[in-house]
């Protein structure tokens, strides 16, 4: 087993313990949206976790980046970000929920902090960094350029 799926074990974990802190003050007030970057095996994998781990699996909706216009405004009560792409497009929206951004790196989520505050962005935004150490980034580079000193 790689190490990245234990990786994304523990944000998962991470994330969930986040959404289980504000699930009472959610429940019964609409729907959780989960909003992917794009729909692939990684992103499917972490908003069906979140999906599957809640108590309530009828009130998240998955969707795409592309198809946040297919929120209505007003029943949504909570939106979790999934890449990049994703947070840009939750940040950007009109919906007033608090936004819960995943699987991005610090620099990233500091930069879209940076963006709410420009526009003045009153909504609560939390997040769950992905962050690699520096060893695991060096050796990424080795295994790409193992010729380069």
């Amino acid at each position: 087993m790689s190490r990245f799926p234990a990786i994304l074990r523990s944000l998962l974990s991470y994330a969930l313990a986040i959404m289980a802190m504000a699930w009472p003050a959610l429940a019964d007030a609409g729907e959780i949206a989960v909003v992917m970057s794009e729909d692939t095996a990684i992103y499917r994998e972490v908003a069906e976790t979140i999906r599957n781990r809640l108590e309530d699996s009828n009130v998240v909706r998955i969707v795409d980046a592309s198809a946040i216009g297919s929120l209505k405004l007003g029943e949504v009560r909570f939106l979790v970000a999934v890449g990049s792409h994703a947070a840009q497009v939750v940040v950007a929206s009109d919906h007033e929920a608090p936004i819960l951004v995943t699987l991005l790196p610090k620099s990233a989520i500091d930069h879209l902090v940076a963006e709410k505050r420009r526009a003045t962005d009153s909504r609560p935004l939390s997040a769950v960094c992905l962050d690699q150490p520096i060893e695991r980034q060096l050796n990424l580079v080795r295994l790409a350029l193992p010729t380069a000193k």
